[in-house]
């Protein structure tokens, strides 16, 4: 499927067993993208806006001794009829700082030099302003380029088991769950305009 500003891709994972992965692609331009990360990871405000959750609560933090790492257990609404179903996972999420380098630059002496008269190859004068126009040409083009700092949100998770949250007859277990989130500022940390790739597959 493809809008303006997204793109969602479905691949069958296992063969017949109904198992899908996705990956979307996405740009924003009106949202922060320090906030959307946060949206991800808050599961109180998850429960305020997303009719679909029968539950999402946490079960430890800090799992295996990782600082902010964290077990879940989330159970989505299913329509009368069908059984809920219920994940328990284990997320990890961490943000980077990204400084980007400008573009390697062009060998401007291969493609913008100046067009000489064969007779005028060997002059000193000629080779003089060969080079001036060549270190105009570069610092033209540097003056025109801009170092951004940008920050990169990465959001890890995967299915996993946990003594403390059992199955139930309630709710069908999804045992084979996994799902990695980058995002990704493209203007500056604190501007709004930002990518997302999304990545899951799901055991419906």
């Amino acid at each position: 499927m493809e809008a303006e500003d997204v793109i969602i891709w479905r691949k069958e994972y296992k063969i017949g067993q109904g198992l899908y992965a996705y990956k979307v692609y996405g740009r924003y331009p009106e949202v922060n993208a320090r906030d959307f990360a946060a949206v991800q990871l808050d599961g109180a405000y998850r429960r305020a806006w997303d009719a679909a959750v029968a539950a999402l609560a946490v079960v430890q933090r800090s799992a295996n001794g990782v600082q902010g790492q964290t077990v879940l257990h989330w159970e989505v609404l299913w329509p009368r009829l069908f059984a809920n179903r219920d994940y328990v996972y284990i997320r990890r999420h961490k943000e980077f700082d990204v400084h980007n380098e400008p573009l390697t630059r062009t060998d401007k002496a291969n493609v913008d030099s100046p067009k000489l008269n064969p007779n005028e190859m060997t002059s000193v004068h000629a080779k003089a302003k060969r080079k001036a126009m060549e270190n105009y040409e570069r610092e033209r083009e540097d003056s025109r380029r801009e170092f951004v700092d940008n920050k990169v949100y990465i959001i890890v998770s995967r299915s996993c088991e946990h003594p403390d949250v059992p199955e139930t007859k309630h709710a069908i277990r999804v045992v084979e769950y996994w799902s990695h989130i980058v995002v990704k500022t493209l203007e500056g940390a604190d501007k709004v305009a930002y990518s997302l790739i999304g990545i899951n597959g799901v055991m419906m």
